[in-house]
């Protein structure tokens, strides 16, 4: 019987892309072991597949497949600071398809399958180029690559996108073969932009580089002329595929310039300049490309291999391995950080596979190879810097010995040896990671707050409202049902009006590191405020003052207050920015309830009075008499006498501990992590204080850890020195707690004054404050307090506005108010934005900047309609954008088919 071989190749592949996803399968296996999610406790629950939630729950209230605005979280803000967690992706689209699966199982599903789809598209790209044997090696270390599937249980939008990226290098080579076809690289960056634009940059740039590699392959004579003619044709599919995604890009644009989070990088720019070998930034690492020490050796062959498009790609490798300073720029000059060059991963595969197959072939000069991997190494592991350079030595070494083996005996235990480390090095690098277990009671205390959620927002639209402090990790981009309004948010781009008023004006509290967390606070202040109605709390939370118990659970309970703030309301009690900022904690905090704060220039006009020295000094006295009344000093210089005898000494009324770690405790399996050690002090009060708030506030400063000769490290090093918690500041009062981080740490989250809102019920007669481990120095200690009755006073002096529920919807609030006095500042406390538009009895009006950080206008006598309506900024221009880039791509589309059609005619 003669053998079809097209049939028994067709067969070897099938075969071996099945191998490939079982051994995707067979990690997914050892690091869940079916008592886990496929999926991190770091971002996964709290971002990954929670705003995707929301963004599918908010379709199916509204319909609207592009939204503006999203009313539920952070207080209200624009819709597309989530757009880097899938706001319009295609995998997040696809699951609006299928409403009867939960987000939590569609992420993991799709996440999975996305890792088996790269693996398999890998596999038919290189198959393309190379025999079975080679292209299953290089696809088995790309599948083994420490981030691909590391990050599809950890951080998603790493690497969704990698179906798309191979699918646009495919792209690229059916371009290049025939220019006809250019309809599959087009689509595909479209689509890698869409899924995660963060990476497009990368993704986009790695392309490029492997179209140019195609371009000197397939030319025998590079031509200048040539050159730039078929750069300005790919580029022009390119810039087609980037305005197609212009709906996305420009208002995704807007919220980066205003809403990124500032960071810690203050860096030493010699050191981003000066070239250095840091493995952390290209192997054995989840943030990077993480191949293993086989990548440097396919980069030396690239160099030797007199191939024109191999040395071209090697030289780029190699400038973005040893020069910080790309990754820096591909960071968007935030930072340095690897992850940047994710992207870069099948390239790299890509050499990989070059490698192997001219050492599978006996086609490559072997002797030579090792001397030139032997001088290159003995440098590179001179500067090599980062933590696994002992690992690499001896992987390096493993190598260059086995591929002397090879040329001696011809036995391919090179290719087994190493692949073997890949596989183990991916094996303990995703059993790192710490997931969600699948039989979590977490699971069941959700429940409990939804059902909760339901009593408190039993409408679409909501006037006010709900503090939820169950989980409160969990819940922070929760949004139970289309009235459930919250004000925490956790993401990396948010509105900077409402972090910095969250922060550093009504002066919450901050226990995490990162400071983009902006969780439920333990601030009665805040929930006054932002008109949190209801709390939904855990039975170990101890109640705030003014809340009553309405309905309980098993672990959680509801409480209602009614002397929160209204969503929005008007006043004339104003005063002007300059005022209200020479206020001090905690009365700026306090006025904040008391007067609507307008800027300077506003102020002048709404007053009609110029603000000369003398009109600011007696509205600052105004302001001091009026908060004197209800904000009364307590005395606790004593703190200094105490802290003198238990953790430190005192100088010039400054407290500097020497409190040591002394009961380290170092887990034996890995992330490690200690118990920080601490020593606390009470402070007994002048009398006991029932039914009051209690304000506290001081200044902290851990700066003595920025000497490098001290503490080994400096600012520029924040990749492994910002990372170690035993330097972050930790003092708790009452409980509450506060943390300063390492100020090493890229997301420094600057908490240099701890401010503390004790507003619980119950007596109140001391103050207990416990100091963690560390050398660091705490001064200007303060404590007021306050009655709480003052509250109901100062809510009755605030006209509200009353909205009408049926006539309000997702990105439009309309009410009515009826203004009593001649005239007033009309405020609603959502997040001031430049998208919102105000419309008084159908006129638009000018809007203000109300307490730092909300909209407000200008409102005369009368009885008003009001109508708040938001359109994201950029929007329409991004809209126009992708119309073009449509319009464009049809008349490829046309092109093409015209040439397709001559083609065959001919």
């Amino acid at each position: 019987m003669k053998i079809n071989k097209d049939a028994f190749k067709r067969k070897a592949d099938l075969i071996n892309c099945i191998i490939l996803s079982l051994i995707v399968c067979f990690v997914g296996l050892v690091i869940t072991r079916f008592k886990y999610e496929y999926g991190s406790t770091m971002d996964w629950e709290t971002q990954h597949y929670e705003i995707p939630n929301y963004f599918r729950t908010h379709f199916y209230e509204t319909g609207d497949l592009f939204p503006d605005f999203a009313m539920n979280l952070g207080g209200g803000q624009n819709m597309y600071n989530y757009s880097y967690y899938g706001l319009l992706s295609p995998i997040i689209l696809l699951s609006y398809l299928f409403p009867f699966i939960s987000m939590k199982a569609y992420i993991q599903i799709i996440s999975f399958l996305g890792v088996i789809a790269s693996v398999v598209l890998m596999y038919i790209w290189l198959r393309g180029k190379y025999t079975s044997k080679v292209t299953f090696y290089a696809t088995f270390m790309f599948t083994c690559a420490a981030p691909l599937i590391f990050h599809s249980h950890r951080h998603i939008m790493f690497v969704n996108y990698m179906p798309f990226l191979i699918m646009a290098l495919i792209g690229v080579d059916r371009y290049f073969k025939d220019n006809k076809k250019k309809l599959m690289l087009i689509i595909n960056v479209f689509l890698i932009i869409m899924s995660s634009y963060f990476f497009s940059i990368g993704a986009i740039l790695a392309t490029t580089l492997y179209a140019v590699c195609v371009y000197i392959k397939t030319q025998p004579e590079v031509k200048f002329k040539g050159f730039m003619i078929a750069a300005f044709k790919y580029a022009g599919l390119i810039l087609t595929a980037i305005a197609m995604a212009g709906i996305l890009l420009l208002p995704t644009l807007y919220t980066l310039l205003n809403g990124r989070s500032a960071t810690n990088s203050v860096l030493d720019y010699r050191s981003i300049l000066i070239p250095s070998f840091n493995g952390a930034y290209f192997m054995y690492n989840t943030y990077s490309v993480g191949l293993t020490s086989v990548i440097v050796l396919s980069i030396i062959y690239g160099f030797m291999s007199g191939m024109r498009h191999l040395r071209l790609t090697s030289t780029v490798v190699t400038i973005i391995t040893f020069l910080p300073a790309v990754i820096y720029a591909l960071n968007g000059t935030m930072y340095i950080d690897p992850k940047v060059l994710i992207p870069f991963l099948p390239v790299c595969t890509y050499l990989v596979a070059s490698f192997a197959d001219k050492m599978i072939h006996d086609v490559m000069k072997v002797h030579q190879l090792i001397k030139w991997a032997l001088f290159a190494n003995l440098f590179l592991i001179l500067t090599y810097s980062g933590n696994e350079v002992e690992f690499y030595v001896l992987d390096i070494l493993i190598s260059i010995y086995l591929v002397y083996i090879y040329q001696i005996k011809k036995q391919r235990v090179f290719f087994v040896v190493t692949a073997l480390i890949a596989l183990g090095t991916c094996i303990v690098l995703n059993v790192k990671d710490e997931l969600v277990e699948i039989k979590d009671d977490d699971d069941c205390i959700m429940l409990e707050a939804e059902s909760l959620a339901d009593i408190a927002c039993p409408d679409s639209f909501s006037d006010y409202r709900v503090g939820n402090s169950v989980l409160p990790l969990k819940n922070m981009n929760k949004s139970y049902s289309a009235g459930y309004n919250c004000a925490t948010v956790y993401s990396s781009v948010s509105n900077k009006y409402y972090k910095n008023f969250y922060y550093n004006e009504i002066c919450n509290e901050n226990p995490y590191r990162n400071a983009a967390m902006q969780t439920q606070p333990d601030n009665l202040m805040f929930d006054i405020y932002m008109g949190q109605r209801y709390l939904i709390l855990d039975r170990e939370d101890v109640v705030p003052l003014g809340y009553e118990l309405i309905k309980e659970e098993k672990n959680s309970l509801l409480y209602e207050n009614k002397d929160v703030f209204s969503l929005g309301g008007v006043s004339d009690r104003v005063i002007p920015r300059m005022v209200y900022e020479e206020l001090e904690y905690p009365m700026n905090v306090v006025a904040l309830l008391m007067f609507n704060c307008i800027e300077d220039e506003e102020y002048e006009k709404y007053m009609d009075t110029e603000l000369t020295d003398e009109k600011v000094d007696e509205l600052k006295e105004t302001a001091l008499t009026d908060l004197g009344e209800v904000l009364k000093e307590i005395d606790i210089s004593s703190i200094y006498d105490k802290a003198e005898n238990h953790i430190g000494y005192v100088n010039k009324n400054e407290i500097k501990t020497w409190i040591y770690d002394i009961s380290v405790v170092e887990e034996e399996l890995f992330p490690k992590k200690k118990d920080r050690y601490s020593q606390g002090i009470t402070i007994d009060l002048d009398r006991k204080y029932d039914n009051d708030v209690i304000f506290v506030g001081f200044l902290v400063d851990n700066s003595n850890y920025l000497d490098k000769e001290k503490y080994g490290y400096g600012l520029f090093d924040s990749t492994t020195s910002g990372s170690d918690k035993s330097k972050d500041v930790i003092v708790k009062v009452n409980g509450c707690s506060n943390k300063l981080t390492n100020p090493n740490w890229k997301y420094y989250n600057n908490n240099t004054q701890f401010h503390y809102c004790l507003g619980d019920v119950g007596t109140v007669d001391r103050l207990e404050f416990t100091f963690y481990d560390g050398e660091y120095v705490l001064k200007d200690f303060n404590a007021y307090s306050m009655e709480y009755s003052t509250i109901p006073q100062m809510k009755n002096e605030i006209i509200e506005f009353n909205i009408n529920k049926e006539k309000s919807q997702a990105d439009v609030i309309y009410g009515t108010v009826d203004v009593t006095c001649k005239k007033g500042i009309f405020s609603l406390s959502i997040p001031y934005d430049e998208g919102f538009k105000v419309l008084i009895d159908g006129e638009e009006t000018d809007i203000m900047l109300v307490d730092t950080a909300f909209i407000g206008c200008v409102v005369e006598e009368g009885t008003h309609d009001i109508e708040i309506i938001y359109e994201a900024p950029f929007k329409k221009y991004g809209m126009y954008m992708s119309i073009f880039g449509f319009v464009v791509f049809a008349v490829i589309v046309m092109h093409c088919i015209i040439l397709t059609y001559k083609g065959k005619k001919d």
